[in-house]
């Protein structure tokens, strides 16, 4: 890989085989300063909270209903279900695991990781503590290749290319793609009693 040729605001821009890179601080911190210096409301927001629970296990009774009634509908209706109504439900199950991983639904850990399974189920792969692990380093490393597993790998780079065909198919494929980039952060152990149970869980 060559490196990148030319800067502008402290970002250097890639050549045709490389990735952009930035000098700038990491964002996430800034950002806050930011929107609390414009909206300082928005501190009512901040903190835990516990009615995530409850919204939770109404998503996911939710799900398992729709599951039990799909064998009653044509496929296309169940794939208009789907898209329809089941994505917004599953997107928001992921975004309940996301408040768990930053311990946003409870205090304590272990309340917030048996949340994040539960909230899991509904969902299929087992991915609730995977993404806490990597998250967690993703918002502590950003931007850093070998512990941001938000970074798309240098093979991903290579394979999809510029093409507007090649990055929709990107998009499309986007999980499984997410998926495989934990096998490149080794600091990282892509097992650990917690990641076990939840696939467990989600096997039984």
């Amino acid at each position: 890989m060559t490196r990148p040729l030319t800067s502008t605001r402290g970002t250097l821009l890639p050549s045709h085989d490389e990735f952009a890179f930035s000098s700038a601080p990491e964002p996430h911190r800034n950002r806050t300063k930011e929107i609390l210096r414009r909206h300082p409301e928005v501190r009512q927001l901040i903190g835990t909270n516990p009615v995530t629970l409850w919204w939770t296990v109404a998503l996911v009774a939710f799900q398992l209903a729709l599951a039990a009634l799909v064998p009653r509908f044509s496929w296309w209706v169940v794939v208009a279900m789907a898209f329809c109504i089941g994505a917004f439900a599953n997107h928001a199950l992921f975004v309940v695991i996301h408040e768990c991983a930053h311990k946003l639904v409870f205090r304590r850990k272990l309340p917030n990781i048996l949340t994040a399974m539960f909230a899991n189920l509904p969902l299929f792969v087992p991915g609730a503590l995977s993404f806490q692990k990597y998250h967690l380093k993703h918002h502590a490393f950003q931007g850093i290749y070998e512990l941001d597993a938000d970074l798309p790998s240098r093979w991903e780079a290579r394979l999809i290319g510029h093409s507007v065909v090649g990055k929709t198919l990107w998009l499309m494929l986007y999980p499984i793609f997410q998926a495989l980039r934990p096998l490149r952060i080794r600091e990282v152990p892509l097992f650990d009693r917690w990641t076990t149970a939840n696939l467990l869980i989600q096997v039984g």
